[in-house]
């Protein structure tokens, strides 16, 4: 009698091991699925986060400093920038004359909204809501105004004026 009994908890023991084996394989494999569904929503929540600093960017207004006064201009007022040396050209619509303010180009995408702005030559920005012919060499702008694509830019500008 002991000997059975001995046997049925031997037999008990190896089910429980097994038991504990197969729930361990299916808890890594849980494991794996949770990291990866988590890798997808780190990667949402950075899409979200710089959708809404973009949008945030469009919202706010811009203040230059120009012959000793600040000018307020709106992101979605903007047709395009010229850089001229240290100085940029603001081209509004609307506005008669535009605004010279001294400032780099680099440090003026970095306020603009990412989506709504390109840098399409050394000399050129331009807002790509106001784009309303393109080709290989030029952008026309609603005001009409002509701005030239670098030849170090094409590629880049092309995929951005993708329509879909």
């Amino acid at each position: 009698e002991t000997m059975k009994l001995l046997m049925a908890l031997l037999l008990i023991g190896v089910d429980l091991g097994a038991m504990a084996y197969v729930k361990n394989i299916r808890t890594e494999k849980q494991i794996r699925a949770l990291k990866a569904e988590n890798q997808k929503n780190q990667a949402t929540i950075e899409e979200l986060n710089r959708s809404a600093a973009n949008a945030r960017k469009a919202e706010s207004e811009l203040v230059f400093k120009t012959d000793y006064k600040q000018v307020r201009v709106k992101p979605d007022n903007i047709l395009y920038i010229e850089g001229m040396g240290e100085h940029l050209k603001i081209f509004q619509h609307g506005a008669a004359t535009p605004p010279v303010v001294l400032m780099s180009m680099k440090r003026i995408l970095e306020q603009l909204p990412d989506d709504c702005f390109a840098r399409v030559h050394k000399s050129y920005i331009v807002n790509l809501s106001r784009i309303t012919a393109s080709s290989r060499t030029q952008i026309t702008q609603e005001s009409g105004a002509v701005v030239p694509i670098g030849e170090s830019f094409r590629v880049a500008v092309s995929e951005r004026l993708k329509f879909s």
